[in-house]
């Protein structure tokens, strides 16, 4: 499957007939209007998001988005183009066609809103003065920090230690990351907002992934 689906989604349907596919519409339509302020949306399994793009799908110019992410799952300009589409055509709250096309929107927006991960590098700040040089004495809360943000997409196979190795990876060794790897797209990023030049990342240093912070120790990484 060519995308990385929601965190939370409902359990997958016994079958993608359309009784259960509906089902699984319909209660995300339910937790949308009535479920409680912060909680998550009940978005639909992966297999009920595909089935319910094959019902639109089509061969010719019209609807060969909807094939994609039918039979690939692979999300696409002309998929945005098809939903935008059946989507003035169906939207009414009270349709089946619009419940489903509307949780099958949901659905890929929150796939597209997990596309990217964010990476706050903080580059801690020696102080001479009080005595505290963070590559020797470690990391230590609230301690002035260089800090920069960067984005980069998304990857199955990198998790948040994972990221924060691959900043150290891309500011450590000279030239560039291997291709495809996850220091590589650091690297790539860094570029874009000129900081690849700033100074390789350190015992001291810190790499926020997603709002949780990695701390470089001696031997890995810490959470803090």
């Amino acid at each position: 499957m060519n995308h990385t689906p929601p965190a939370v989604t409902q359990p997958a349907p016994p079958d993608t007939t359309e009784e259960h596919v509906l089902a699984q519409a319909r209660r995300w339509q339910v937790y949308k209007d009535h479920g409680m302020p912060g909680t998550p949306e009940h978005h639909l399994h992966p297999d009920a998001a595909r089935a319910i793009a094959a019902w639109y799908q089509s061969p010719g110019e019209y609807g060969i988005g909807m094939a994609r992410f039918a039979s690939t799952g692979t999300i696409s300009p002309e998929l945005h183009a098809d939903l935008d589409r059946e989507l003035k055509l169906y939207d009414r709250h009270d349709t089946d066609a619009g419940i489903t096309l509307r949780a099958l929107a949901a659905y890929i927006g929150e796939v597209i809103a997990r596309t990217r991960v964010r990476l706050v590098i903080g580059r801690t700040i020696t102080d001479r003065a009080g005595d505290y040089v963070p590559a020797i004495d470690g990391y230590r809360p609230g301690a002035p920090q260089d800090v920069i943000s960067i984005d980069v997409p998304a990857r199955a196979d990198t998790d948040g230690p994972g990221w924060a190795e691959a900043v150290f990876v891309a500011t450590n060794r000279p030239g560039v990351p291997d291709k495809g790897s996850a220091a590589a797209d650091v690297h790539a990023a860094t570029i874009m907002v000129n900081t690849v030049r700033q100074r390789s990342l350190s015992v001291g240093d810190t790499v926020t992934v997603d709002g949780v912070r990695h701390v470089c120790d001696r031997a890995g990484w810490t959470t803090c």
